[in-house]
């Protein structure tokens, strides 16, 4: 309990408080410590964290001592419309990654953009869009940020690159990151990429489908510096026929087309073709795996829609979306952060910490149960 006090006080110190000093009845680590365990049993909304700080009583006194009292509503929502979200979601990654990702060195990070549905503007104008940054081999996110009201991710992606050390990581990005310099950000710092490339960049896309038609017509004969791979899986009565194929235009470009050609249960044939570019100079098998790994960060925003209910959430005011975004996110790296727990998965983490008196998770050893704490195993 003492180890976790320190280290949330430590990470917290340099999150400014927008508090007025003379009327703090709570510390600010004390609050944002709640508000994840709130998360962590179930709580969707500011008026859930309340009601669950009421009925953990006993849990938060043995937290933070005997005189604990529960926050009002008013005081989870003041903190939470009114933290600089860069400052509180940088300290959150900070606390919770360190001791899970030291170096992004030979990882592959993911980016890609969620929206909020439910927090909408006056107009009914959904305005709250998110990039993340997500650590394949680790499953976690690393860095998120947050994109303007009459911006794009094109703005975004640079933005949030800034925040990581990208040197020798692969970055992988969808066509919305198919930018100059996003490539030019991504060199500079040492970092490889793997674009997706698409109609926003209608030039580079013709050329790309011109070349791969070109090359089936010859079957890839006399085609120097080029590989292809194939792989077929059924699943649910779905035939799955994955071709990869490369094209190595210069010493430090590849030109990648993957081919999805499925056939239905009904016998069915559909076809999908798709391009990509990146720096590096790999085999079709060791292309089509980094592409396969992208879909990852999509899992991440299913849990976030299924799991937590995030575009049922209809916070708006101020930065009351993000920031309760945040401890959403912060929940789902604790979780990927720790063997066991990953292995419960989130939804049944969120289930036993609500239903367990004393906010445990139940862990099963060999036949015997284990409870321990889930906070005590962040870093």
């Amino acid at each position: 309990m003492q180890t976790f006090q320190e280290t949330a006080i430590l990470f917290f110190k340099n999150v400014p408080d927008p508090r007025s000093k003379g009327n703090c009845d709570y510390s600010l680590p004390e609050l944002p410590v709640i508000m994840l365990l709130a998360v962590f049993s179930g709580a969707d909304d500011i008026a859930d964290s309340e009601e669950y700080a009421n009925q953990k009583w006993g849990l938060l006194q043995r937290l933070f001592g005997e005189d604990f009292i529960p926050p009002s509503y008013n005081t989870f929502w003041w903190l939470l419309t009114r933290m600089n979200p860069k400052a509180f979601y940088g300290a959150f990654y900070k606390w919770i990654s360190d001791g899970c990702i030291s170096s992004l060195a030979g990882k592959q990070v993911n980016i890609d953009g969620k929206s909020l549905r439910g927090a909408r503007n006056e107009k009914g104008n959904c305005n709250v869009h998110i990039v993340h940054a997500w650590v394949h081999e680790h499953g976690m996110l690393i860095g998120q940020q947050l994109t303007d009201e009459k911006s794009n991710e094109i703005t975004a992606i640079p933005a949030l690159l800034e925040q990581l050390d990208i040197k020798d990581a692969t970055l992988s990005i969808d066509a919305a990151g198919c930018q100059k310099n996003i490539v030019e950000i991504i060199r500079n710092a040492g970092g490889n990429y793997r674009l997706a490339i698409k109609a926003n960049q209608p030039k580079l896309y013709v050329e790309l489908v011109n070349l791969f038609e070109e090359a089936h017509k010859i079957d890839f004969d006399y085609i120097f510096n080029c590989d292809c791979h194939e792989k077929i899986e059924k699943n649910s009565g779905r035939i799955e026929k994955r071709s990869v194929a490369i094209i190595i235009e210069t010493s430090d470009l590849s030109t990648i087309e993957v081919i999805n050609e499925t056939t239905s249960v009904k016998g069915k044939i559909s076809i999908e073709k798709r391009y990509y570019i990146s720096n590096l100079i790999e085999n079709a098998q060791e292309f089509g795996a980094r592409i396969r790994a992208h879909w990852g960060i999509e899992s991440f925003h299913w849990v976030l829609d299924v799991v937590f209910n995030e575009d049922d959430s209809k916070a708006n005011v101020l930065h009351g979306a993000v920031n309760l975004g945040t401890f959403r996110r912060a929940a789902i790296n604790i979780v990927k952060g720790d063997t066991e727990l990953k292995k419960l998965g989130m939804a049944k983490v969120r289930r036993q910490a609500k239903w367990n008196e004393d906010g445990t998770v139940i862990k099963k050893y060999r036949g015997a149960c284990k409870c321990q704490i889930f906070l005590i195993k962040t870093p």
